[in-house]
């Protein structure tokens, strides 16, 4: 009995100690933070379970996922409690371990690593996108210029049984100004020949964009390597050349040095690096606009006057799918209402079914290092852009997203 008596008093005597130990930090972690004490330190103590810090207006929550949505609705409450929310923080792990909910939540989470140019504070245009898409009617027409293996197959399975024309392969491929007027025939007899009042979107694979009356541009983007990835291996394997070839591209394989794979012969062969190299400007190429795209001599893209050129009025992520219809949604709810429960019932399209990757590590150095790095700024910055605008959205729908035409 005594020896229980000793136990039970030891144990009380722990207790005690570890309730004045997790004091003593909580009071250290308040000075650090900042915090004055002219109420009680018991107080201040005890509203470390209540959560009631949260209501500070000081807090920051810092993001480097892809949205807030990246978390319970419980930690999404900045709008509710009036706090900053700081979205691709500079810290490569800004959040505890017990934050990391995604694989419970069921939604993908990137990791954003910042570009050597931060994106400017000024670049955050969610207000201004707002005010545009509200004080502004629906186009006659959207022009999707698609970039391949970006769910380009899924996003028109979804709006086909919306007023849409789908372009041939004659406005396939590189607009200059010897074939530019052929386009502008073609986008005005759409907008001539479509019903008055109402919206019509023409898709097909042509860049660059620019400038047509009564129109505006849409488009999706995907990581810049695993897009390269895709594309490499479905042009190859899952493409109708490939599928009439007994499989395999013949004629795709000689343009890459006779390269099956992403493998050591593509890191010797320069056809296959070339055209490496070429993938990975194709969404560069897609999304420029005049100046923006650069020359062969300097061949520059101008990130940021891509970014702020007002006819591309929604830049979506297939990293972002849903989100993306989303957004497509507020802009165009002609063409994309009840978007999500169609992507819900129908699924993902023409998805390639060689999963093989990049198997030479020295060839995705080159990729990582040298030839993916200036699209993988815009996509960092893009992306960037469009957190802001989907935050902005969600929290003012009424006098943010356009009205459906009648």
């Amino acid at each position: 009995k005594n020896h229980y008596f000793k136990m039970e008093n030891s144990f009380q005597n722990t207790r005690r100690f570890c309730h004045i130990r997790n004091q003593i930090v909580a009071v250290i972690a308040l000075v650090l933070l900042g915090y004055n004490f002219n109420q009680s330190i018991s107080e201040y103590i005890y509203m470390l379970p209540t959560g009631k810090f949260a209501e500070s207006p000081d807090v920051l929550v810092f993001s480097n996922a892809a949205s807030l949505d990246s978390f319970p609705s419980s930690i999404n409450d900045s709008e509710e409690r009036n706090v900053s929310v700081i979205s691709n923080a500079s810290s490569s792990d800004p959040f505890p371990a017990e934050f990391d909910n995604s694989e419970a939540l069921n939604v993908p989470v990137i990791s954003i690593t910042p570009s050597s140019a931060p994106f400017p504070s000024e670049f955050d245009d969610s207000e201004r996108w707002c005010q545009h898409l509200r004080s502004t009617p629906e186009p006659p027409l959207v022009l999707y210029n698609r970039i391949a293996k970006a769910g380009s197959t899924t996003l028109r399975k979804i709006y086909k049984h919306k007023p849409n024309v789908r372009l041939n392969s004659r406005y396939w491929g590189s607009i200059s100004e010897e074939n530019i007027a052929n386009y502008k025939k073609k986008f005005s007899s759409i907008i001539e020949e479509s019903e008055e009042g109402t919206t019509t979107i023409a898709d097909g694979h042509f860049m660059p964009i620019f400038p047509f009356p009564n129109a505006t541009f849409m488009n999706m983007m995907r990581l810049p390597k695993s897009r390269l990835v895709s594309q490499f291996y479905y042009v190859m394997y899952d493409s109708i050349a490939a599928r009439a070839d007994n499989g395999t591209n013949s004629k795709y394989l000689a343009s890459v040095g006779g390269s099956l794979y992403l493998d050591e012969k593509c890191l010797t062969s320069d056809k296959c690096l070339n055209e490496l190299e070429g993938i990975c400007k194709t969404q560069l190429s897609f999304l420029c606009r005049g100046g923006s795209c650069g020359n062969k001599t300097k061949g520059s893209y101008d990130i940021e006057k891509i970014l702020s050129n007002d006819i591309l009025e929604v830049l979506g992520f297939q990293e972002e799918f849903e989100k993306s219809l989303d957004m497509f949604e507020c802009a165009f709810p002609t063409i994309f209402e009840g978007a999500q429960k169609v992507y819900e019932k129908i699924g993902a399209f023409n998805i390639g079914t060689h999963k093989l990757g990049i198997i030479s590590k020295d060839l995705e150095k080159i990729l990582d290092e040298n030839f993916c790095t200036e699209e993988m700024t815009l996509y960092e910055r893009a992306l960037e852009q469009f957190n802001h605008r989907y935050n902005k959205m969600v929290l003012n729908r009424g006098s943010c997203c356009r009205v459906k035409k009648m």
